[in-house]
């Protein structure tokens, strides 16, 4: 039971903290852009074959980019 009750005013002791509200709001905003980018990329990969002409529409591109590059064709550009 101690422990427990330690716990919880260490974790409010921690949330009171100064330092720790923007180290919470730069882990969540690190977060957030991650998981947007894991989102939004497949699209805008699919998008840009599409304009360029590579793809006729939009089930070409899905099946053509998973055919040529696999899985890693929709994140082409996250990495050299």
């Amino acid at each position: 039971n101690n422990v427990a009750m330690k716990s919880a005013w260490a974790s409010e002791k921690l949330e009171d903290s100064p330092a720790f509200k923007p180290l919470l709001d730069f882990c969540s905003s690190a977060i957030a852009t991650v998981c947007c980018s894991a989102i939004s990329t497949p699209q805008m990969m699919i998008v840009d074959n599409i304009m360029a002409g590579t793809y006729e529409n939009l089930p070409k591109a899905i099946v053509g980019l998973s055919r040529d590059k696999g899985i890693m064709g929709f994140y082409g550009g996250w990495w050299p």
